[in-house]
């Protein structure tokens, strides 16, 4: 899937609530929680989960526009659900002025599950399974050209961006909420839900008189609009134990990103899932 500037410098995986005051606040519920055989399933419903908004990055600028809001999740039935879309254009400027245009929106709902565990120290899998159906495209257009940078006695550095993105995000780990240690999925298989994207970047630096270099991407999907269902699995392995308290934390929402700098033209992004039979739902949780 497409990884645009933003998130390669922001991230998509925000859970660090759990480690700044949500960790102590959850483990009133995980103390109630005993030890559990090989094979347990947590099939839901989540009452005993924490719900919060998670991955919330909103930024605009420039001739731009979001619609956007928080995505939900429902502890009675695993349903979850986000629709947005956005939209940005280079604006009119005078000549010679370089402007951008940002319209980004990421937005996710993230739950926190107590998790049970064998007594003493053993190795366990998690398998986080989520339903998604979702609907994403995209449109670009580009005009113009990208200047070169050039020395002008010192360190000179142009960067041309168009682009065009829309993609579904999904995610699970396990959190040991005693030592603040999180063990990553080692797999994930299903199919990935609904992305759709296009973007060029073209990058010049002059570092002294004789040395200028340049570099250039582009990359995009074959389709415009792409509508999936898909179930995803993500993978778990730790050695756990029972001395210390877990948590499964999983998230689901989408990510749109809409930008211009110096290219000039327009582009468009919309995700649905949550409307016209589109939705996603927290299927089960399995330990094993």
């Amino acid at each position: 899937m497409a990884s645009s500037k933003r998130q390669r410098k922001s991230g998509v995986r925000i859970g660090t609530w759990l480690m700044s005051g949500g960790g102590a606040i959850f483990a009133c519920v995980l103390m109630a929680s005993s030890a559990a055989a090989a094979g347990y399933t947590y099939p839901g419903p989540w009452s005993k989960g924490l719900v919060a908004p998670t991955n919330v990055i909103v930024e605009l600028s420039g001739c731009s526009s979001l619609t956007g809001k928080a995505a939900t999740f429902s502890k009675h039935t695993g349903d979850a659900a986000w629709i947005g879309s956005a939209s940005a254009k280079s604006c009119p400027s005078p000549l010679g002025k370089q402007t951008t245009s940002t319209a980004l929106e990421q937005y996710a709902v993230g739950l926190t599950y107590p998790v049970k565990v064998p007594v003493g120290i053993h190795p366990v899998t998690f398998n986080v399974t989520w339903n998604i159906s979702a609907i994403a495209n995209y449109s670009l257009t580009t005009k113009g050209s990208c200047p070169t940078a050039v020395w002008t006695g010192s360190f000179s550095y142009v960067s041309c961006i168009a682009e065009a993105i829309s993609q579904v995000i999904n995610y699970a780990e396990l959190v040991n909420l005693s030592s603040g240690a999180i063990y990553y999925p080692t797999a994930t298989s299903g199919g990935y839900p609904a992305f759709a994207y296009s973007y060029v970047e073209k990058y010049s630096y002059c570092f002294n008189a004789t040395y200028c270099t340049s570099y250039n991407y582009s990359a995009s999907t074959p389709w415009t609009s792409q509508s999936t269902t898909v179930n995803v699995t993500y993978s778990i392995n730790a050695t756990t134990d029972s001395m210390y308290q877990y948590a499964i934390y999983t998230y689901v929402g989408g990510d749109i990103v809409d930008e211009f700098e110096v290219y000039h033209g327009s582009a468009t992004g919309a995700i649905n899932m949550k409307t016209h039979g589109y939705g996603a739902q927290l299927i089960d949780i399995v330990e094993s």
